[in-house]
């Protein structure tokens, strides 16, 4: 449901959620370090259009999806860089 998967080298974002779930959040593993996730959810619910990792916008590629709006994929080197060393870390996640 959150569509949130490491998978190699990428961390892939393709969340599938209701408009009612606006303002979700919830805490995932990552690299053994809590990432915050914070979902802002829009009428369809699907595709994100927006990423933010700390407050800085992340670059993404298209996930290939036929039947609705795709997910993104980012490669770990940007996400580890923009990863704090200490404190939390919030992944903030913008969904159409």
């Amino acid at each position: 449901m959150l569509g949130v998967r490491r998978r190699g080298d990428l961390l892939e974002i393709d969340p599938v959620l209701p408009p009612a779930l606006d303002g979700l959040e919830a805490t995932v593993p990552l690299d053994g370090r809590p990432l915050d996730l914070s979902f802002r959810v829009g009428p369809r619910g699907v595709g994100p259009v927006a990423l933010a990792l700390n407050g800085v916008t992340l670059e993404t590629t298209p996930l290939p999806n036929p039947y609705r709006p795709a997910g993104v994929a980012i490669d770990m080197r940007h996400v580890r860089a923009g990863m704090r060393t200490s404190g939390r870390n919030r992944l903030e996640i913008q969904v159409s």
